[in-house]
């Protein structure tokens, strides 16, 4: 495949390039090929050779008339020398003429840009405002065989300057190969965005050659009108497989020169652990997600997923410890959410999830956390592990299932379950915490005396066993019972927290039966053990009782800890309210439940105000059941994958998709590469002749000024010889006499005077029409303004339009004022109006003060006519 056959692509209308041009350099240079040597194409043998740039200034081009009179011909001169230049004239002929008949002539102005003479000429015959000239297929014919001629390095010079301005239609009168004159007008028509004859010129190029057609077609594939987009994605994709057939992305790959090792293995993904050392040199989710599966990536880097990837893809990532970026979480459907959830993190699912995605093992985790197993029902039958812990309890029978899940402590357990006694109850049963809460409901009162080994673990449980008793009785306001588990909980409890807490709750026994001696010494001896201010607190309370009647605690009576929040209180005054009026046992009234509340709202609200309350507990971590894992409170676990491996199919579409990011990215590239070289990809529009400064006038013929002049002479003579053969015969015939006459009265009347009797028409006015060769001028809308006069003219008719502002004067009292084209107030342009068809406008302002205060005529001259208008009349004349 030929690369170098794109040359011009990046050389002649590169911003490099061309600002090399505009400076003198040749562009063939700046791309390394010697200037007029017969280069070509090593790959595929196509000439490269491209002529020298000549030097193009604004002196080089100028228009105007050869001859004068009816047989004068429009014409365009190329300037060959400081003396002289070659004359090419609209019927085809060529003449060389001196430097200085060029003063009847109009400079051709900025073309400078332009590396060739012929270019330049071809340029400005796109523009001139010369029909005569424009239209002439026979000049354009002169100029390209005069300068071209059979050298091709040169023709490639011209087509270069053409595709640089956008000028298309002379390529095609080069002599080049077809190839060439469809790559040159390709480029020619994108530079000014003409996407649908560049995709025409783009589908003829040679399939095995011009490789930055490529780009040039990614370009056109975004052109605004959505069919020649179409057609230039059919023609990109018809060159592409017409390299590789089989692959798209190897044909983008050797076509723009853009290949890489990822390209390469995209082509052929073997090894596929091979993808995991290979460069990225372009975002791609599927590469990406490739490279992870292969064991590459950053695993604290979450990885983000192709749309619609396949489930045991997601498995596969999660294996090897990557995490799922949130972007591809939010695009995925509840249950897929779901599933990774239970593959990472189980505790973030919700109950419904749990349910959807049938995930025994979380449920029977919340079912064992909950503390109660609930009854099997026919929609939502015992699990095999829940069945098994069921018949433990209820059955003390242990089976395979829960030695596998609990190990040799579940032997243990059903055996004392079957013989609850302190001889059956061992540390192994003890030391799982999760066993706590059902030894706590299946033991009686009498199970507080038993007398386990000091530092284990069953008498940590038991001590913490009566000290929530203890608790449960304060609330229940049974003294009694509160005091004689409370001395178990202290005889129990070790040192730390949980002795303090049982000193303290006898302490608060004591209190409330009215023994404050024995009050003081249990929060004394805590206080050995544990300096809180809790317990000074306390203290202080105990010390200020003066009667039993002010013995109350409000948190006791709602059976709440003296750290519950309002709420809390809220719902235990609900509730304990619909107790004391359904049971009449029920230990506390209403009212002492009212009072309670307002004391607790009242700490809560204004604590300074409020009397000092008796804290209980002191640590309320001492009274919590244990959070430790065990049989009946086992561990989360993730979800076991239930996907197979990946098939090669689900891999292949990865690999697809992969590759189609691949082939953008190519395609991106070689089109980001066209438009940074490509004229059509910048701001700037493409050079183009400046409105002339004068148009071309055609000069008289001189012989009726001759022949006028010849008769004025021969009458002349011939009155003389008679004024002086009439003096001779007086003189004889007649004496001297002095004779006075008086002359007669001249009289003079203008030519356009209307005999006697008669009116002149009045001249035409602002908003009326005149009609010149066809196209009817109407002058309306005058503005003034900073001393000039503006005013707009609309061309209509039926073929095409003339109109030449700079033959537009401005008449007004005896002064004269010339257009000043360079000034207009924006509402249209000052320039010629040439071949176009329909109506036109254009807006002349002349430097014309006190013009309304004067007799103002707009002055049109063309050829030999005068067309006027009457703006003013400030006298009604």
């Amino acid at each position: 495949m030929c690369f170098a056959c794109g040359w011009a692509l990046k050389t002649v209308l590169d911003p490099v390039a061309g600002a090399g041009v505009d400076a003198g350099v040749d562009a063939s240079a700046v791309a390394g090929t010697p200037v007029g040597a017969e280069a070509a194409c090593q790959l595929c043998g196509v000439s490269l050779a491209m002529a020298p740039a000549e030097d193009i200034t604004d002196e080089t081009l100028s228009v105007g008339y050869l001859g004068g009179g009816r047989g004068s011909r429009a014409a365009i001169a190329v300037v060959d020398s400081p003396h002289g230049a070659t004359l090419f004239t609209e019927n085809g002929l060529v003449r060389k003429i001196p430097a200085r008949q060029l003063r009847h002539f109009t400079r051709v102005r900025g073309l400078s840009a332009m590396s060739s003479r012929l270019g330049a000429a071809l340029v400005a015959l796109e523009h001139l405002p010369l029909p005569v000239l424009t239209s002439s297929v026979a000049t354009r014919g002169i100029l390209v065989s005069t300068f071209v001629g059979g050298r091709l390095d040169y023709a490639r010079r011209v087509a270069a300057d053409l595709a640089a301005v956008g000028v298309s239609a002379p390529i095609g009168q080069l002599p080049l190969s077809a190839a060439e004159i469809h790559w040159w007008s390709a480029l020619a028509d994108l530079r000014v965005q003409r996407f649908d004859q560049a995709v025409e010129h783009l589908g003829q190029l040679p399939l095995g050659r011009y490789a930055p057609a490529v780009g040039l077609l990614v370009l056109c594939t975004g052109a605004p009108i959505a069919a020649t987009g179409r057609r230039a994605r059919g023609v990109l994709e018809k060159r592409l497989l017409a390299v590789e057939p089989t692959s798209p992305l190897a044909g983008a790959a050797k076509v723009s020169g853009r290949s890489s090792p990822l390209v390469e293995w995209l082509a052929k993904p073997e090894p596929f652990d091979a993808i995991a050392t290979l460069p990225v040199g372009f975002a791609s989710v599927a590469v990406t997600t490739l490279r992870a599966l292969a064991g590459a990536g950053d695993r604290a880097e979450p990885v983000q997923l192709p749309a619609k990837v396949p489930l045991s893809v997601i498995d596969d990532l999660l294996e090897r410890e990557f995490h799922i970026a949130d972007e591809s979480l939010r695009m995925m459907d509840r249950e897929r959410v779901a599933y990774v959830a239970a593959r990472t993190d189980p505790l973030a699912l919700s109950d419904e999830e749990v349910d959807m995605l049938d995930f025994e093992q979380e449920r029977d985790r919340r079912v064992l956390l909950a503390g109660r197993i609930p009854d099997p029902s026919p929609t939502r039958p015992d699990s095999a592990l829940i069945a098994s812990i069921r018949t433990l309890v209820a059955e003390h029978k242990a089976n395979d299932l829960l030695r596998d899940v609990g190990g040799p402590v579940v032997d243990v357990l059903a055996e004392f379950l079957a013989t609850p006694t302190v001889d059956n109850l061992g540390d192994l049963i003890t030391d799982d915490e999760s066993l706590w809460g059902l030894l706590e409901r299946i033991l009686t009162e009498e199970a507080l005396a038993w007398d386990p080994p000091e530092g284990g673990s069953a008498r940590r449980f038991l001590a913490w066993w009566a000290a929530r008793r203890t608790q449960r009785c304060l609330w229940a306001s049974d003294l009694h019972g509160a005091m004689t588990c409370g001395k178990q909980a202290l005889r129990l409890a070790e040192f730390g927290p949980a002795r303090t807490e049982a000193h303290n709750m006898l302490a608060c026994t004591h209190w409330l039966l009215g023994r404050d001696q024995d009050a003081r010494q249990s929060l004394l001896s805590a206080s050995l053990d544990n300096d809180d201010e809790k317990l000074k607190s306390n203290l202080g309370v105990v010390n200020a009782t003066e009667a039993f009647g002010a013995r109350r605690q409000p948190y006791l009576i709602l059976g709440l800890p003296s750290n519950a929040d309002r709420p809390a209180a809220e719902r235990a005054f609900a509730q304990r309210s619909r107790m004391a009026r359904r049971d009449s046992d029920f230990p506390h009234s209403v009212d002492d439940l009212i009072w309670a509340l307002n004391q607790v709202e009242t700490q809560l609200d204004e604590p300074t105000l409020a009397p000092p309350v008796f804290q209980l507990p002191i640590d309320p971590r001492v009274l919590q059941a244990p959070t430790g894992h065990g049989l009946f409170r086992p561990e989360p676990v993730r979800l076991a994958r239930r996907t197979p491996p990946i098939a090669a199919a689900e891999l292949g579409q990865l690999i697809s998709e992969a590759r189609s990011d691949a082939l953008l990215d190519v395609l991106k590239g070689a089109g980001f590469e066209a438009r940074r070289s490509l004229g059509a990809g910048r701001d700037a529009p493409p050079p183009r002749p400046l409105s002339l400064e004068t148009y071309p006038r055609q000069r008289q013929t001189r012989m009726p000024q001759f022949l006028l002049g010849v008769l004025v002479v021969a009458a002349g003579v011939g009155a003389v010889i008679v004024l002086v053969g009439r003096r001779n015969s007086e003189i004889v015939a007649t004496p001297a006499t002095t004779t006075s006459t008086t002359a007669a009265p001249a009289t003079t009347a203008p030519p356009t005077s209307s005999p006697p009797g008669t009116t002149s028409p009045p001249l035409p006015g602002l908003d009326d029409s005149i009609v010149v060769d066809g196209s009817r001028i109407t002058p309306r809308d005058p503005v003034t303004g900073f001393g000039h006069l503006c005013v707009l003219f609309d061309v209509q008719g039926l073929g095409p339009l003339g109109f030449v502002p700079a033959e537009v004067s401005l008449h007004y009292g005896a002064r004269i004022a010339n257009p000043d084209l360079a000034v207009t107030t924006g509402r249209a342009t000052s320039e010629p109006v040439f071949g176009e068809t329909g109506s036109a406008s254009r807006e002349i302002c002349w430097l014309a003060r006190d013009w309304d205060q004067n007799t103002t005529d707009i002055v049109y001259r063309l050829d030999k006519n005068e067309y006027r208008w009457r703006i003013s009349n400030p006298q009604g004349g």
